[in-house]
């Protein structure tokens, strides 16, 4: 008897465990396109705004030193935006960050055809600071003085210093959230136990 009730007792824990894994899986999966959707959302028109109001972008002006420090502007008014233009192919012309930070030197004009369009957010787009991330983004197209395509203002939604203070407030949360799922084990496994010591002995008079 005792060797059957070790065998339920576990096998029950195993399945509500792998349950509760897949569930808090596609919570998190969930809430990140949820995150990510209502910041793509509310900065659908970041990029166009930023090229609007800059002399130079507005123009259609890709590559000058002066946009590095508006670039600079741009992001002490919002830390967690990167910028950068983009050559019509894609290549990234400009921004405002050390050379060795930029791991990739195109972008996926794919992604940025389907901002465009407005179709399907979130869209998550090539981050030109990691090889292997994705990231949200606001784009607009850059037009010369002259009704030429020259371009894309290219801003990336939540960059590095958005990802460090992230992290830092996950590394201080997760204690608290590990505790929290310990003492629901505890509880779990002691009802577990006790409904099962009550199931037992049914069992066996029948």
């Amino acid at each position: 008897m005792n060797r059957l009730f070790n065998r339920l007792f576990l096998s029950a824990t195993l399945v509500v465990l792998i349950l509760f894994m897949a569930l808090w899986q596609w919570l998190q999966l969930n809430h990140e396109f949820s995150r990510n959707q209502i910041q793509q959302s509310l900065h659908l028109e970041l990029a166009e705004h930023m090229a609007h109001i800059n002399p130079l972008l507005s123009q259609g002006i890709t590559s000058d030193a002066a946009l590095k420090e508006a670039f600079h502007d741009f992001m002490l008014l919002g830390p967690s935006f990167e910028i950068y233009t983009l050559d019509p192919e894609g290549r990234v012309v400009a921004y405002d960050a050390k050379e060795e930070k930029i791991k990739k030197n195109r972008v996926n004009l794919d992604k940025i055809e389907q901002f465009i369009a407005r179709r399907d957010l979130p869209i998550l787009g090539t981050d030109p600071r990691s090889t292997e991330t994705e990231k949200i983004f606001s784009v607009s197209p850059l037009i010369t003085e002259d009704g030429l395509h020259s371009g894309y203002l290219y801003v990336i939604i939540g960059g590095e210093d958005y990802d460090s203070w992230q992290a830092l407030i996950n590394s201080e949360n997760q204690p608290k959230l590990w505790g929290a799922t310990i003492g629901f084990w505890v509880i779990f496994a002691l009802i577990l136990f006790v409904l099962l010591l009550g199931f037992l002995p049914i069992q066996f008079k029948s």
